[in-house]
């Protein structure tokens, strides 16, 4: 059932639109957004039509090197001309920045305005990034559902992963 999930999650990153969007996962622990975000990002790999970059911030000490590597996805974006092509970048643990709060948020929006669809991760659901996004990947949400994903403009749930489902999956 986890596969049909993230099946369902990619589907709807992976779809083609007029302007891009966000996706916003947050909740749960840094292990399973991890997971989660993993399978999102090997299933967005292996589909035609869909290019995708993966930036973990983590992996960065200074703030100036986090926005630095978003630029340089930015302009390896600006440079492809495959207009066919779905764009996506993920931006994991994004709520790592602290002091360039408004520049990430600008780079961000430049980042939509270009095409690129963005799925960034965090522990929780910073107002800022609520802003940019359209979906919100809920990761445990309540005692039994281990994610679900949310239409903000709509307010409804589109789909759901229980914790009996993912048990059954291991």
């Amino acid at each position: 059932m986890k596969g049909k999930y993230i099946q369902d999650v990619k589907n709807l990153i992976a779809q083609k639109r007029s302007k891009a969007i966000g996706f916003l996962m947050s909740g749960g622990t840094n292990e399973i957004r991890k997971e989660l975000l993993n399978n999102i990002l090997e299933s967005l790999q292996d589909t035609n039509g869909v290019t995708v970059e993966h930036i973990d911030l983590e992996q960065f000490v200074f703030e100036d090197a986090k926005l630095e590597a978003i630029k340089r996805q930015q302009l390896k974006f600006k440079h492809f001309t495959e207009e066919q092509q779905t764009k996506v970048l993920i931006l994991e643990s994004i709520d790592t920045f602290s002091s360039y709060t408004m520049e990430v948020v600008k780079l961000l929006i430049s980042c939509q305005n270009l095409g690129i669809n963005l799925l960034f991760s965090s522990k929780s659901s910073l107002v800022h990034l609520v802003g940019l996004s359209e979906f919100i990947i809920r990761v445990t949400p309540s005692k039994d559902v281990y994610s679900d994903v949310y239409r903000l403009n709509k307010q409804k749930t589109l789909f759901t992963l229980k914790d009996s489902e993912v048990i059954k999956d291991i």
